[in-house]
């Protein structure tokens, strides 16, 4: 695992993996694409948990 820092306290996991479908991403380009990160209330940048194709699937569609 390689944490990678943007600005400030910021945390991506390197590779990044789906627990619901499995799906990897590896390198700061392609975990941002697939995943996305999120502000957490620490001030602390993460990689969102779950892709970008399965929280659309449980938004509808409503995925930044």
């Amino acid at each position: 695992m390689v944490a990678y820092q943007v600005m400030g306290k910021t945390r991506i996991k390197d590779p990044a993996m789906c627990p619901h479908c499995f799906r990897t991403a590896a390198g700061h380009e392609s975990i941002i694409k697939n995943f996305g990160l999120r502000n957490m209330d620490d001030g602390t940048t993460r990689v969102q948990s779950w892709c970008r194709d399965c929280r659309k699937r449980i938004t509808g569609g409503n995925v930044q």
